[in-house]
């Protein structure tokens, strides 16, 4: 191989630097500019001993490289592993290693290594150390501590957070960003560099411009590329794999087991844990689409699925696609036996083979560039993942071809109340590439974007989509007590797309379902043949679940459009209003119910009005119930309370407290006569803890 331009700056840069990064797109010949950086080192030392550490996946075509272009010829070559690690003398001027071996620490042999001396230390894939507290990173650590040469390789050097690259921070210039074997330590340097990165982004890109050389392969290699380009196939959820994901959803379930359960159920119901589902009928239209797409795909090429799930997802696969001589590889396969590299060259130059099936075992390194097509049955966690997918494939290589398709087959939440967990891993991709293309180019980022890439941004929007919908509801309401009118307004002004998908769930929260439960049979019996009025009555639950024709009035108007939509409330009036200023005549109505809501009044006046408002569009003898949440009353409140409904004009006919699993307080209330005309201040314990 004669130099490219880019590829003589990256060896002479390398060389004169001895500690550098070389990250290159996918496909620019990185390993074999690492070797010929060795071969320059060889020239000063003909006595230059080197170590290779590279995933278990690419460790055949280090071999092959360094046959290929190390000077001179013949150069030993040692392949370390756990079968010949004990005959491994140091004597060759060649060793690879894998960086799992490196992951057990080997009962004193790390040590062995380091007293081994060597002077080249190449770190293919370096991204792969990112942890400074894992056994791996702290062996890396140790046998990179003494070389002159330190060679670094990655195309997406930056994988996830932005507290990740500091390892590779300490493997470029060790003095300046320490690290010790002491986790406490590491810790506190990580978290002293984070300090330092908020208060100048620029730090981290100040160090790679010294230490790093990075081309974009379409600007160097483009004539040799395929163009490429990304589509999302959105299929939105219903029947049993709504019902399906929906029964785990609301499950209350550690998060960590909630995401994988719900990663299953969106690529096959079956795999999931059959006990959290109530309808346990296999469903899986990632697998329709999927067929669509190989039967389409294969006409012209052939097809790359990659799937982070393993079990019971690549042989079932297998097997759908037998007519189409797919082949799979996940962690399984042998790599040491040549297994993996036997399958991998089937699908690059068996004509029949048009269908890999593929776990991460092969996101790294390795040549796929058969493939015209990419899917993504589900989305890696992380930016340099979904990358290095895309690049097995996009890429000079065995083969050539004029274009890649990415498909990204993502499971949609009906309605826009949610996304679903496929939709909320997508965006976090997308935020956190943008800030990765920031760290290693000239990109401009907003502190948004900054907050994406830290994971202060997107790792809650992961956990919404996650979250039950009664956790949602609740933790959104949650803030409301005492709010009052403007305060509730301004909340839904500055962000309704919130209050929309509040909106959009409230009909299936549990506390509103619990609180139906308790007020619809008694308005039922108090007022059978009066229409109702319900205030604050969100979408509508009163008339919902009661049947009865029903006045209902709420603030927010996507509430209301839910009612008449969602919900179907035909027989019933909506209209948007505060309740503390009614939009009914005098003597209205024979049933007002006000249902979680007192409580969110203002304490000092407006509650009052909120009671003399419902007296005032009651009939003479009619009747309202309130129901309050337990938890912001103690019993002083309660009696307090009492005295308020009876100078409002009320008498409480019935009252319970702690009603239901939800603990709700229960007011039954007869009209008596005319309310006060003052207002007093109305305030309750839960108002004391926010010092209202």
């Amino acid at each position: 191989m004669k130099l490219q331009p880019f590829q003589y700056v990256s060896v002479k840069s390398a060389y004169e630097k001895k500690r550098f990064l070389i990250a290159h797109d996918m496909g620019m010949y990185k390993s074999a500019q690492a070797v010929f950086v060795d071969n320059v080192i060889r020239r000063d030392d003909t006595d230059t001993k080197a170590l290779v550490v590279c995933p278990n996946s690419v460790k055949s075509k280090w071999k092959d490289e360094i046959e290929t272009w190390a000077y001179p010829r013949g150069q030993e070559v040692f392949d370390l592993t756990v079968d010949s690690y004990q005959k491994w003398d140091g004597t060759s001027e060649w060793t690879i290693v894998h960086y799992d071996f490196l992951s057990h620490g080997k009962d004193g042999f790390i040590r062995k290594m380091k007293r081994n001396g060597f002077d080249h230390i190449i770190l293919d894939e370096v991204h792969n150390t990112k942890n400074p507290s894992a056994i791996r990173s702290q062996s890396i650590r140790s046998l990179a501590e003494d070389p002159e040469y330190v060679t670094l390789l990655s195309g997406t050097p930056v994988p996830n957070t932005i507290s990740d690259v500091y390892m590779l921070m300490h493997l470029l210039e060790p003095q300046e960003y320490p690290l010790s074997d002491s986790p406490d330590i590491n810790r506190e340097a990580r978290q002293k560099f984070e300090a330092i990165y908020w208060n100048d982004p620029q730090v981290f890109k100040h160090l790679i411009q010294r230490k790093m050389i990075r081309g974009n392969a379409q600007d160097y290699i483009g004539h040799a590329l395929p163009q490429w380009k990304e589509r999302n196939v959105m299929l939105e959820m219903d029947g049993r794999w709504l019902e399906a994901y929906n029964d785990v959803l609301e499950k209350r379930l550690h998060p960590g087991k909630k995401i994988k359960q719900l990663e299953k159920i969106l690529l096959d119901t079956s795999l999931a844990d059959q006990s959290l589902i109530t309808n346990g009928l296999a469903v899986s239209p990632k697998y329709e689409k999927l067929d669509e797409i190989v039967e389409s795909e294969t006409k012209r090429g052939k097809v790359l699925v990659f799937t982070h799930l393993k079990e019971g997802i690549v042989g079932k696969l297998e097997r759908r696609y037998a007519n189409y001589g797919a082949v799979s590889i996940s962690g399984d396969v042998d790599v040491a036996n040549g297994e993996r590299e036997s399958i991998r060259r089937k699908f690059q130059t068996d004509p029949r083979a048009k269908v890999l099936i593929s776990t991460g075992v092969m996101n790294e390194g390795v040549d796929l560039t058969a493939a015209t097509a990419v899917v993504n049955l589900s989305l890696p966690w992380t930016p340099a993942e979904y990358n290095q997918r895309i690049k097995r494939t996009v890429r000079p290589g065995e083969m050539r071809k004029e274009r890649v398709t990415v498909y990204n087959i993502l499971a949609q939440y009906p309605g826009d109340a949610r996304k679903s967990l496929d939709q909320a891993q997508y965006d976090m991709l997308k935020a956190k590439e943008r800030v990765v293309d920031y760290l290693m180019s000239g990109y401009k980022l907003t502190r948004e974007d900054l907050l994406n890439m830290d994971g202060r941004s997107t790792v809650p929007k992961i956990k919404n989509s996650i979250k039950t919908t009664n956790r949602i509801v609740l933790d959104y309401y949650m803030k409301w007590p005492s709010i009052g009118t403007d305060g509730a307004l301004r909340r839904i002004k500055k962000n309704p797309e919130v209050a929309k998908q509040i909106a959009e769930m409230y009909p299936n929260y549990s506390g509103a379902k619990k609180a139906a439960s308790i007020y619809v049979p008694v308005a039922e019996k108090l007022a059978p043949s009066e229409p109702w009025l319900d205030l604050a009555g969100g979408a509508g639950m009163l008339a919902y679940h009661g049947g009865h024709p029903t006045y209902i009035l709420d603030i927010n108007r996507a509430n209301l459009k839910v009612g008449r939509g969602k919900l179907g409330l035909t027989y019933s009036t909506h209209a948007e209003g505060t309740f503390s200023s009614l939009p009914y005549r005098d003597g209205s109505f024979g049933f007002v119910n006000l249902s979680l809501a007192l409580h969110i009044a203002e304490p000092k006046k407006e509650r009052s009005i909120v009671l003399q408002e419902v007296n005032r569009v009651l009939k003479s003898d009619g009747s309202a119930i309130v129901v309050v949440p337990s938890q912001h009353f103690d019993d002083a409140d309660r009696n307090d309370l009492m005295d308020n409904f009876r100078l409002y004009g009320f008498e409480c006919e019935d009252n319970h407290a702690n009603v239901s699993s939800s603990r709700m307080d229960l007011y039954v209330l007869r009209k008596s006569g005319k309310a006060a005309p003052g207002v007093i201040k109305m305030s309750f314990a839960g108002d004391r803890k926010r010092g209202k």
